[in-house]
């Protein structure tokens, strides 16, 4: 018994022991792979869970704040940033704490989250709009105005061409006012809007701190680059130095503290403003552009004609000037000056048509119905806010070109 031979060679005899060995390994191995196979899925149905549930708590979140609910926005977020740390939703969840934190007036706590994205995000284009804010809750918290103005400049310099770029000027622009420097401060609101993409929302802002300050400056007693020193003399009126200086008689008397006309001096130092003004309607944007030369001076609203009586473009001039107006209704009533009924409010700013085919009844005027700018509300006229109207009303002289533009 023992060999067994074939064609001369001995062949062993199986070894039984070892094939067991060998199926009990496969087994192993077998079951380790299962085994893996089953921690994996696991692994992946808890983090597809976790997912899941971080995406329903963002959704959670972003609900609450669109919807204006910022304090449970709040909770929500703060709630997310705490334990997802590295959660594809930490960036806008971060974002939006620092806009609630603003809304609230809580500066201290907004900048921490604005903070907290300029330096876990500082490869992210957030890096930006982060700093913007941080410089601006600085420049809210009041007597941080060194570490506001540094911010902005940051922002600036790493931002050249963008949005918060602008409006980091801008928040230079209101340091430099807040110093008392109006003019330096006039001239950062102008970088702003040049820099800024045309109707945006920072180009407004822009344009409205710059608007803002052109006004104060113009009639305030402070001699500008844009001034003259004049000493009256025997002879001189208002009117005829408004005739020599291209300028109304009201700035005048307003930025050198005369109460009338009558008051004037010989040999007292008037502060005078020479302007060549022209102004123009856009009926785009419902919007009236008061420009020095080719500068915009400042950006008002206005209401211009419904479709039935639609705004004429075209080229006019300002051919009258009247302070508290009659208005002769289109049914024919007389409205006299000051009636609540009176649609012209407080001032009329007559328009004379330069060529063929437009109306001569058109005029900028005042109104008694302040929610009807910014629309298609009147009858064909450009109309603005009392108060708008009765400031322009002082700025522009007779003659002053007027554009109506679609």
């Amino acid at each position: 018994m023992g060999d067994v031979r074939l064609r001369g060679q001995r062949i062993p005899k199986r070894n039984k022991g070892f094939g067991r060995k060998v199926r009990s390994v496969l087994i192993y191995v077998i079951v380790l792979v299962v085994l893996g196979g089953a921690v994996v899925a696991l692994s992946r149905a808890i983090r597809s869970r976790a997912a899941e549930r971080l995406a329903n708590q963002y959704s959670q979140g972003k609900s609450f704040f669109d919807d204006g609910k910022y304090d449970e926005a709040a909770q929500v977020f703060e709630g997310l940033v705490r334990s997802a740390r590295n959660s594809p939703y930490v960036e806008d969840a971060l974002t939006k704490l620092g806009h609630i934190g603003e809304k609230a007036g809580e500066y201290e706590r907004a900048r921490s989250y604005w903070q907290r994205l300029e330096t876990e995000f500082a490869d992210r284009p957030i890096i930006h709009e982060a700093r913007y804010h941080v410089g601006l809750c600085f420049e809210k918290e009041g007597g941080q105005r060194s570490m506001a103005e540094q911010y902005y400049r940051k922002t600036v310099s790493s931002d050249p061409d963008g949005t918060y770029a602008v409006l980091a000027t801008c928040g230079l622009g209101r340091l430099t006012e807040a110093d008392g420097k109006l003019e330096e401060a006039r001239d950062l609101y102008g970088e702003a809007f040049d820099m800024a993409r045309e109707g945006s929302a920072e180009s407004k802002e822009a344009v409205n701190l710059l608007g803002d300050a052109n006004v104060r400056l113009i009639f305030s007693a402070r001699k500008t680059k844009d001034s003259v020193l004049y000493t009256v003399k025997r002879g001189d009126t208002v009117s005829s130095m408004g005739a020599e200086f291209n300028t109304t008689q009201a700035l005048i008397l307003k930025a050198n503290g005369i109460e009338s006309p009558a008051a004037l001096r010989v040999n007292k130092t008037l502060k005078i403003t020479p302007k060549e003004f022209n102004i123009v309607v856009r009926k785009s944007d419902f919007t009236l552009t008061l420009y020095d030369k080719a500068d915009v001076f400042k950006v008002y609203p206005a209401g211009l004609g419904r479709p039935e009586n639609p705004t004429a473009p075209g080229r006019y001039e300002i051919e009258t000037k009247i302070v508290n107006p009659t208005w002769y209704s289109p049914s024919g009533k007389v409205i006299p000056p000051l009636s609540p009924e009176n649609e012209l409010g407080t001032r009329w700013m007559g328009l004379e048509p330069i060529g063929p085919d437009l109306p001569h009844d058109l005029g900028i005027h005042a109104t008694i119905d302040p929610s009807s700018i910014g629309w298609a509300s009147s009858r064909g006229c450009p109309r603005m806010r009392q108060e708008d109207a009765e400031e322009l009303f002082d700025l522009v002289t007779l003659r002053t070109p007027v554009t109506i533009v679609e």
